[in-house]
């Protein structure tokens, strides 16, 4: 759990992770966006979905407008470890947009893909939904 919390540290200060096309970054893995989905309207549903290699932490981002209550639903599923056997959690949560929220990631996700997905719904307005990850 500390370390799913470090990773959101790290993740939530992101906004644009500083990586530009030809440039070498300097210092620890920066967070990159893996997906992002939109909707609007009545009723609108957001659904982002990604992976990534050896990831280090994994973090959904929701935004809405107007400022209000959003619900998310999100699944991860890690694979190719020592065993190949996957590792799938999933769950759902309702926050005040706009949220970062890391997810905690299977011991030993070393050597492995995981596969993300994260869906936001809300009454009415615009939703925004973004899947970041650290990896080296």
């Amino acid at each position: 759990m500390c370390a799913a919390a470090a990773a959101g540290l790290t993740l939530a200060g992101c906004g644009d992770d500083g990586d530009r096309e030809g440039e070498q970054a300097d210092g620890p893995p920066q967070p990159r966006t893996i997906d992002r989905a939109r909707d609007t309207g009545e009723r609108p549903a957001a659904k982002a979905a990604g992976s990534v290699r050896d990831p280090l932490a994994i973090a959904i981002r929701v935004s809405a407008a107007p400022k209000q209550r959003v619900a998310v639903v999100w699944a991860l599923s890690c694979t190719g470890g020592d065993d190949d056997k996957a590792t799938t959690r999933g769950g759902s949560y309702t926050t005040t947009a706009p949220n970062i929220r890391p997810l905690e990631l299977p011991a030993g996700a070393s050597g492995e893909v995981c596969a993300v997905d994260a869906t936001a719904r809300i009454p009415t307005g615009r939703v925004k939904t973004t899947l970041l990850a650290t990896a080296p």
